[in-house]
């Protein structure tokens, strides 16, 4: 089973709540969710950073969407090696994370962003992105560090929609 780093902004375009996106862009998030859900395992902390993220950014309870659907499966399957896989990720003062790398192109890259790239490089697993532009503007920089970003919808979503703060 391949791991995965879901950054949350894919779950959050599935549930096609939160913004403006470039059409069809939430169908290929629930679908790429789904495939997620059967076939891969999500990389997550042992810190919870990443689950923190979702939990703020999603619901766990009421009508769920498809995104908050991901979240619930999160959820079930937290730990369990099978559907989710818990890294350490050792934290830095200034990077945030000791496995977030020492590049100068990466001086920029959004802090809130940098637990998917460090939890990405101690697996080895790609990042999924959908509209976050921060991804685009450094993909680059990320590829020659060894991260891999998969762009769900297409990249001119990604160059068009500025990230939301926070």
């Amino acid at each position: 089973m391949n791991d995965v780093v879901v950054d949350s902004n894919v779950p959050i375009v599935a549930n096609d709540r939160d913004g403006d996106y470039a059409p069809g862009c939430a169908i290929r998030c629930i679908e790429r969710l789904a495939t997620v859900r059967d076939k891969e395992r999500v990389v997550l902390d042992f810190d919870d950073a990443i689950l923190a993220e979702y939990k703020n950014r999603l619901r766990s309870c009421g009508q769920p969407g498809p995104g908050d659907a991901f979240l619930n499966h999160i959820l079930r399957h937290l730990g369990d090696g099978v559907r989710t896989r818990l890294v350490a990720l050792t934290k830095h003062v200034d990077r945030l994370y000791d496995d977030f790398p020492v590049d100068e192109s990466l001086l920029k890259f959004d802090k809130s962003d940098r637990k998917f790239v460090a939890a990405a490089i101690v697996t080895s697993a790609p990042v999924l992105n959908a509209v976050d532009s921060d991804w685009l503007d450094h993909e680059e920089s990320l590829s020659k560090c060894g991260v891999t970003v998969e762009f769900v919808c297409d990249r001119s979503a990604s160059q068009h929609r500025k990230k939301k703060s926070k």
